[in-house]
């Protein structure tokens, strides 16, 4: 879309003449925000996709079976002795 006496008279039906009329913040300004949220985002960005990887069906079925496979393995040869744990479960 090309910027034209139409679109800018669009423009000025729909949106406040405050908004139209307000200078763009400085690049000092904008640069200072950005530093301020981007770590803020990063950070929240992170968290939000170790939640979804620990809900992951599949992330939880390798985590048990990386338990499972020594836990077994100790069991069947008799390393991991089960008597003690009888009135436990």
């Amino acid at each position: 879309m090309s910027l034209n006496e139409s679109v800018v008279e669009d423009a000025a039906l729909i949106l406040p003449a405050a908004t139209l009329t307000r200078p763009l913040p400085r690049v000092e300004e904008q640069s200072r925000v950005a530093r301020t949220l981007t770590p803020a985002f990063s950070h929240w960005e992170k968290e939000k996709r170790e939640a979804i990887r620990r809900l992951n069906p599949a992330t939880q079925s390798r985590t048990l079976a990386t338990l499972r496979d020594p836990l077994l393995a100790k069991l069947l040869s008799g390393e991991l002795a089960t008597s003690s744990l009888s009135g436990t479960i």
